[in-house]
């Protein structure tokens, strides 16, 4: 009798859970950062909000490449640069974990920030903690995060840890231009009439 009871209430649970998938219009994709003319970054919304509930893709369209990356819904503000002239190594905006993270330059303890990156021309993705969000450059292999202090950390070491960045705080630390600027300068997404309430 207690194994039917338990058949059923796992029964139950499954029907709950497929009733609560979103079944609705969903919003249109719409790229929210252009590296160049083939490879950019793209929002692709789950539910009818544009700018929210939506996912991060990366896109070359020369070499046919089409990945999930990470969330959109926490990215950080702030400049993104990746050089155009790079064609191994990329970078995401800072994620956030948590929509009720602060925005400024640093992390703070409720609230972790994560860089993705990829080494293999897009095609793959892994992640690293970052102490600080903001701002991202990226120039060669080497990523800059961050606006008063900067921290460094080398994309092309056989693995990565926190400890592996480098903090720069003196106010005089420079980062190196791009060899060619990116077309966008930072990653954006329109929101459509119904995000202007909701989102």
């Amino acid at each position: 009798m207690s194994v039917l009871f338990a058949i059923s209430l796992l029964a139950s649970c499954a029907s709950e859970h497929r009733s609560s998938v979103y079944t609705g219009p969903v919003a249109a994709p719409q790229v929210a950062y252009r590296i160049d003319e083939h490879r950019y970054f793209e929002v692709v919304p789950l539910q009818d909000l544009a700018c929210a509930r939506a996912r991060l893709f990366y896109t070359d369209t020369r070499q046919g490449i089409h990945v999930d990356v990470a969330t959109w819904d926490r990215v950080s503000k702030g400049k993104l640069s990746i050089d155009a002239t790079n064609d191994m190594y990329l970078v995401t905006p800072i994620i956030l974990s948590s929509s009720g993270c602060q925005t400024g330059d640093g992390a703070s303890d409720q609230c972790a920030s994560w860089l993705y990156y990829s080494r293999d021309a897009g095609r793959s993705w892994m992640r690293a903690l970052s102490p600080l969000y903001g701002r991202v450059e990226l120039v060669g292999a080497t990523v800059y995060v961050g606006t008063l202090s900067v921290d460094t950390l080398d994309l092309s070491k056989n693995s990565i840890a926190t400890k592996d960045w480098e903090r720069h705080s003196d106010r005089a630390f420079i980062v190196p231009p791009p060899q060619k600027a990116p077309i966008d300068s930072s990653p954006h997404c329109n929101p459509n009439a119904r995000g202007i309430y909701h989102e």
